[in-house]
């Protein structure tokens, strides 16, 4: 018998559960689904991606001295330097001694996996590089530091930053950034599980059907006399 008062059905608790309940198989199924795709994305789909970093450090010399540097000028111009490793005329520098064949227009897509790092309170900055191959990783971050001292230092006409940056470190062959593979697959499972439970508890709503007498009586406002109880007649051969 249908329910025509649907708005009214109050679902408690218990009700929600014995939903879920006698969905748990498909609920399972789509999380193990959910699981599998991802997994797959992960491991046959998206791009391996490697990183590779390495730091250098702002030193303004104080005049007239040899091996003795001014902390707080410095210090200003760090962001200077930082804004200058992602510039044009450094990058331009790359993609020629690198050989990448970009054109003037494409540097945007050799900035946008360069990533410089610098805080106020220290002269350290570091550079790193994502790519899909460790090795140009490496040469990318090598060749970004070598040719910002090669632009500060007479390969253009930004005096005022003539012999600031000292490389402390090299940078090593890539390792392996991207992506989280066992993230995916948790990822995945969780959204298979989502997407099960959102399909049991919609059909649980939807489902306007009288569950028991009591339902009947408050509904329709009769009074139920009986009710034949459901039961399994085993037959004998």
């Amino acid at each position: 018998m249908e329910n025509g008062n649907i708005s009214e059905r109050e679902f408690s608790l218990y009700d929600l559960y014995l939903i879920i309940s006698k969905h748990l198989i498909l609920i399972f199924s789509l999380a193990v689904v959910g699981a599998i795709i991802a997994g797959c994305l992960a491991w046959f789909v998206i791009d391996e991606k490697y990183k590779s970093e390495a730091q250098i450090i702002v030193q303004v010399e104080i005049s007239g001295t040899t091996n003795e540097y001014d902390y707080s000028s410095s210090l200003r111009i760090v962001n200077s330097v930082t804004t200058l490793l992602l510039s044009d005329p450094v990058l331009k520098d790359v993609n020629q001694n690198l050989d990448l064949g970009l054109t003037d227009n494409q540097l945007g897509t050799l900035r946008k996996n360069l990533s410089v790092t610098s805080n106020s309170t220290d002269l350290f900055i570091g550079i790193s590089y994502v790519s899909t191959d460790p090795k140009l990783a490496q040469d990318v971050v090598n060749q970004v530091i070598d040719s910002a001292i090669y632009v500060t230092n007479g390969g253009s006409d930004i005096e005022f930053l003539t012999g600031v940056i000292v490389r402390i470190s090299e940078a090593p062959l890539g390792i392996y950034d991207s992506p989280n593979k066992p993230l995916y697959v948790i990822i995945g499972g969780l959204l298979g599980g989502i997407i099960a439970v959102s399909i049991a508890l919609i059909s649980g709503f939807l489902d306007n059907t009288y569950k028991s007498k009591e339902e009947i009586q408050k509904d329709l406002d009769l009074q139920v006399l009986g009710s034949i109880p459901e039961f399994k007649v085993e037959e004998d051969f």
